[in-house]
């Protein structure tokens, strides 16, 4: 049992105060995700960033002139935070971190777009800390190209254009993990940015989107600096290699480099580099179709299907952290050969999903099935040249509904 949110608010048209534990997630979740479903991602969300936050949103032109003015969607926003659950901290593992926020921010029904800068200070359980700003910009926009007629003669979009993005620059200072040339910890210099363009057809009920993603990685394992920049892990891009594969083979690295028959002193901070689901050191390109068919059924209220393909290259050379080394620090992957192809492979996914009511509008079941297939590219090869066999995965997933 967890208690994910736990607050008192109090709102007016100048000012909204809210002190309590609750979720943690901004833009579209790339850094901080709450872990939310989203009918619209592949994947199940496991994790769910937590916080007990002070919040402050402060919306001076909507107190003084009202909500129709252009300006009253105009936000200051300041927060501090004790993080009690995310990737990098508990608070009842006994890790200690502390945030101080602050942005500006436009809250537009169909416009948002922010700033938002975030100073990070942890101390884990073990004693190591780390130190880092985080400016993250941030926007979730809604055109309305066309209506049409909806429900009472009101008109309602029929064609919509959306584009969301989000983008992080990180810079700090750590001591949790070393590499060679760091004995006293790393700079910490990274970049991530997602960006989607969805073109939406209500009246047929179908959806096109373009998702592009970059991540940063790390050329030299040798520097005292860190340029690895990793979303969050419910920030989900596909089904298999980021969820499946990856985890095991960087737990299966730390296993390796931790090895005394390989490497007499390991270096610190081995525990970092399973990937835990992270998209990281990756440039991908994702292109999807989604289709949604409300039948007007009393038993089924909707039913949607999608379909997506993901190209993964890598933006530095795919290194596995012991053969790299054993290999004199020339970029060596997971099967022991020099690395001389950024691309990772691809995946193609499918889904569908259906709300069934037992007991219509009080208790139904929606049920999720997916399944996906990744073709492994150039990046992955063994030592003959040959890359894997292709890896196939199903899931299925039932909820209970009720309300």
């Amino acid at each position: 049992f967890l208690l994910r949110e736990a607050y008192i608010q109090y709102g007016s048209a100048w000012v909204v105060v809210r002190i309590g534990q609750m979720a943690s997630e901004y833009g579209v979740g790339m850094l901080a995700n709450a872990g939310r479903e989203d009918d619209n991602r592949f994947g199940v969300r496991r994790y769910g960033d937590i916080v007990d936050r002070a919040l402050v949103l402060f919306t001076p032109f909507q107190g003084l002139w009202g909500p129709g003015h252009s300006l009253a969607p105009l936000t200051f926003m300041a927060a501090g935070d004790m993080v009690f659950r995310d990737e990098n901290a508990d608070f009842m593992d006994g890790d200690k971190a502390y945030m101080a926020n602050a942005g500006l921010m436009y809250r537009h029904q169909k416009y948002e777009n922010n700033v938002i800068f975030t100073y990070r200070n942890q101390e884990d359980d073990d004693g190591d800390t780390l130190e880092v700003y985080a400016l993250n910009v941030n926007g979730r926009n809604r055109f309305v190209l066309d209506t049409m007629e909806g429900e009472g003669g009101k008109r309602v979009p029929n064609l919509s254009l959306k584009l969301d993005y989000e983008a992080a620059w990180l810079f700090g200072k750590t001591d949790r993990l070393q590499q060679l040339g760091s004995p006293d910890g790393l700079d910490v210099q990274s970049f991530g940015a997602v960006g989607r363009l969805t073109f939406e057809m209500a009246k047929v009920g179908l959806e096109a989107e373009v998702e592009v993603g970059y991540a940063s990685g790390d050329n030299d394992a040798y520097d005292n600096e860190s340029h690895a920049f990793s979303f969050d892990p419910d920030y989900n891009v596909g089904l298999i290699f980021f969820d499946e594969m990856l985890p095991l083979i960087t737990a299966r690295s730390a296993e390796i480099s931790s090895d005394p028959a390989h490497l007499q002193v390991a270096p610190k901070g081995l525990d970092l580099i399973a990937s835990q689901g992270k998209v990281t050191n990756t440039v991908y390109y994702f292109p999807q179709i989604r289709y949604t068919l409300k039948p007007g059924l009393v038993w089924m209220e909707k039913f949607k299907a999608m379909f997506g393909a993901l190209l993964l290259s890598t933006p530095s050379p795919l290194a596995h952290s012991y053969y790299t080394f054993k290999n004199g620090g020339v970029a060596t992957n997971y099967f022991g050969r020099e690395t001389d192809s950024s691309f990772l492979g691809t995946e193609l996914l499918l889904s569908a999903q259906g709300d069934f009511w037992v007991w219509p509008e009080h208790v139904g079941l929606s049920v999720r099935a997916q399944g996906g297939v990744f073709l492994p590219g150039d990046a992955l090869a063994n030592l003959d040249g040959n890359t894997p066999d292709p890896v196939y995965k199903g899931l299925l997933t039932l909820a209970l509904m009720w309300r």
